[in-house]
């Protein structure tokens, strides 16, 4: 048993966050385990070119397929069908089609699954937008790209929401993502066309500063290990989640 002399405030510190290691990666799996990789990275696709389709990123990979539902073929898996195939946890469309257009997903063996995405394949004119949700006070960029030239980008006027937002440029930036920007996007040209509509969101959720708060109990007694003068707030406790670390924050109150 510790002793109340011997015992230090970093080394309950340290004890408690050794035990919070588990959780902590529990924690960092719900974030960082559900997420569909697309390369080219964006929504929107031409007619005709390659698409990868990517489970990869997943903590174990193994046994991870992409599905998806389209309106003209429904639910399909990459592996069991004509128009993909996959290779581990990564499905290829070797030539894109207009009727490709759908939600596709990660699903596990075991019937868990990732956040859906929507993917729209389209001729000559597209919106190049961010798969995933954008955080707040993260930088956006939009480009408005044609099929037939190269390089791609065209000079366009951009849409939110029915509503000009920017004419006759070759990107539109929003520097500072807010709730408000929320919405759906398209870009048009005069001559070359107007792309499909994509939908942008906003989340408040930055993944590398989680903070956490919850209850737990612990194997050993706070008063066997600390001073009678040192209380401790069992039931609130901050994680900061990164890519490689995780830095623990308990409350105490001097009495």
């Amino acid at each position: 048993m510790y002793s109340e002399e011997t015992q230090s405030l970093s080394d309950v510190t340290y004890m408690m966050k050794e035990s919070l290691d588990g959780a902590t990666a529990g924690i960092k799996k719900v974030f960082l385990l559900q997420s569909l990789i697309i390369s080219p990275s964006r929504t929107q696709h031409f007619t005709s070119v390659s698409l990868y389709l990517s489970c990869e990123d997943q903590s174990d990979s193994t046994g991870w397929r992409v599905r998806r539902n389209t309106d003209r073929w429904g639910l399909e898996d990459c592996s069991s069908s004509v128009w993909g195939s996959q290779t581990g946890s990564t499905c290829t469309i070797r030539s894109t089609m207009i009727w490709d257009t759908g939600v596709y997903w990660c699903e596990s063996e075991s019937g868990e699954k990732n956040h859906p995405v929507n993917i729209t394949v389209h001729f000559d004119v597209i919106l190049e937008s961010p798969v995933h949700p954008v955080t707040e006070g993260d930088t956006l960029t939009l480009h408005c790209l044609y099929q037939h030239t190269t390089p791609p980008n065209l000079r366009a006027d951009f849409y939110k929401d029915e509503s000009l937002i920017q004419s006759q440029t070759t990107e539109m930036i929003i520097s500072t993502v807010s709730k408000s920007h929320e919405g759906f996007y398209y870009c048009k040209h005069p001559e070359r066309g107007e792309s499909p509509k994509s939908w942008i969101s906003v989340t408040d959720l930055v993944l590398d500063k989680v903070i956490v708060c919850f209850f737990f109990s612990v194997s050993f007694r706070v008063s066997d290990l600390c001073s009678p003068h040192t209380q401790f707030c069992t039931g609130s406790f901050s994680i900061f989640v990164s890519d490689s670390r995780a830095d623990f924050q308990m409350l105490q109150d001097e009495r």
